[in-house]
């Protein structure tokens, strides 16, 4: 990766410039795990260029799909959803590690997917084109005397110093707001966001890009999992409620008897899914459990994890197969053993996995991951780069970890509020009364109780566990001397 990274503007070569965010959020992993605060200071850098770029949206908020140049302005302006699902975890979990700033910039990517790209029923669209009125970034660009116009001469004058607007342009005789080289202070970012809901408003009324209007499984995983990440991040219970309906959407709707579809469009929804969706829905499904601790969403992770190993999993070769078993139109069944502009479904599935087997203590969930890791291992240390996906699998299985199981009882909402809003290398189980399918679906929790009806933290790591708390100070210092790495 060190070869790869470009420092003055962060991201990996020169242009043409991709986010690669799976890549991002390694390193984030990895800088917690071994301090490396040389990596730290690159992704930061990083995604303080990507936002402050054009390829971020800053009237609308999202980013598009890549930059055509090394400082990130210029960008290809497709926006795709699998991005922005992407930047919103990569930008959540940096402000939980190292910059609270951040979150301005989830919050401004989320208005954008709930504004522009939600189905009124709960799922979410595929993406916008590039081009409108057969012009690339068309609906995006402005000129001084528009900004003039909307905002009027002074706002408007300094509106396009901070967005670097001028009449020369910087593409195609027109102008791509961006912040690069830009200082803002308090007073300019809250004059920004004003302005910004002028010029928003404004450009509502051009003729907008192409909207793909499908509800794609793979792209809602990754959506329900970034918004459910991010409502526990920011303690935004609207983002968990969005990633609620999210996945209730795509049960009722990309389902045929217990088959799930690809996408979804108008009603239909026929066309039968590989093992990336599942894996993303599962990825999505597990996050979603650890924002609610509600076992409805576990036990539907479990299912589809069940699924996908009967439909994709070679049992010769391990790994899983793109396409099903019940599918035979194909003249062959292949693997996707390397990451893309998204993780693979074999990287996404190995973490899946390590997850599963933790929440449940199942070691065969692990041992499978094992074996997707040990079959990608070749490419691995051949282009590192290209697996950083699968690496955060690794690395989990490497740092020492953490089980956080909690029982029901009294004060079981004080526990609750004390559990870390992001820690990569834990998870957290809720059992007892009232939470019985929790016990169902992993059997070892009935070992777990209440202690004379007060609700209880236990702590396991290694399997072993640290004796159990019952009071919220008790269990903040509990975390605090077992870290997870």
């Amino acid at each position: 990766l060190a070869k790869t990274v470009y420092a003055k503007f962060g991201g990996f070569g020169g242009a043409p410039k991709f986010p690669t965010l799976q890549n991002i959020l390694f390193l984030m992993r990895y800088t917690l795990a071994y301090n490396d605060n040389a990596t730290l200071d690159f992704v930061e850098t990083t995604l303080d260029s990507m936002r402050r770029g054009g390829i971020y949206d800053q009237v609308g908020g999202g980013f598009c799909r890549y930059s055509t140049d090394e400082k990130w302005l210029v960008p290809h302006f497709e926006k795709m959803m699998y991005d922005n699902a992407l930047h919103i975890m990569a930008y959540s979990q940096a402000g939980a590690v190292f910059n609270g700033t951040y979150f301005d910039t989830v919050r401004d990517i989320i208005d954008f997917c709930t504004r522009d790209m939600l189905h009124p029923d709960g799922g979410f669209f595929t993406a916008l084109d590039a081009d409108s009125e057969g012009v690339e970034g068309k609906y995006y660009v402005f000129t001084p005397s528009e900004i003039a116009d909307v905002l009027g001469g002074q706002d408007g004058e300094r509106c396009c110093k901070l967005y670097n607007i001028t009449e020369n342009g910087n593409f195609e005789g027109k102008n791509i707001p961006n912040l690069i080289g830009t200082s803002l202070t308090g007073d300019d970012k809250e004059f920004l966001r004003e302005a910004g809901k002028k010029l928003l408003e404004y450009r509502a009324k051009r003729i907008p890009p192409y909207k793909d209007d499908k509800v794609m499984t793979s792209i809602n995983g990754l959506m329900i999992s970034a918004l459910a990440g991010a409502g526990q991040i920011l303690g935004e219970k609207s983002y968990i409620e969005t990633a609620e309906r999210c996945a209730s959407f795509i049960c009722k709707n990309l389902l045929k008897g217990d088959r799930l579809q690809n996408y979804w469009r108008d009603g239909i929804a026929d066309i039968p899914a590989s093992s990336d969706d599942y894996a993303y829905l599962v990825w999505g499904l597990t996050d979603l459990y650890q924002a609610t601790l509600n076992p409805d969403w576990l036990e539907k992770a479990l299912m589809f994890t069940k699924s996908m190993d009967s439909l994709f999993w070679d049992d010769e070769n391990e790994g899983y197969f793109i396409s099903g078993k019940d599918v035979n139109d194909l003249p062959l069944r292949q693997k996707n053993l390397n990451d893309g502009a998204i993780p693979c479904g074999n990287s996404v599935a190995a973490l899946n996995l390590i997850r599963l087997s933790r929440i449940c203590a199942n070691p065969e969930f692990e041992k499978r991951a094992n074996e997707i890791i040990e079959l990608m291992a070749t490419g691995i240390n051949s282009y590192p780069t290209g697996y950083c996906g699968v690496l955060c699998a690794d690395l989990y299985l490497k740092c020492r970890g953490r089980e956080i199981i909690l029982v029901s009882g009294e004060g079981i909402e004080k526990l609750k509020s004390c559990l870390p809003p992001f820690s990569p290398f834990t998870v957290t189980v809720l059992c007892g009364e009232g939470y019985e399918k929790a016990a169902q679906l992993a059997p070892f929790l009935q070992e777990y109780k209440a202690i004379g009806g007060k609700a209880a933290a236990y702590l396991c790591s290694g399997g072993t566990c640290k004796p159990p708390v019952t009071g919220s100070d008790e269990l903040i210092n509990l975390l605090k001397n077992n870290p997870e790495f």
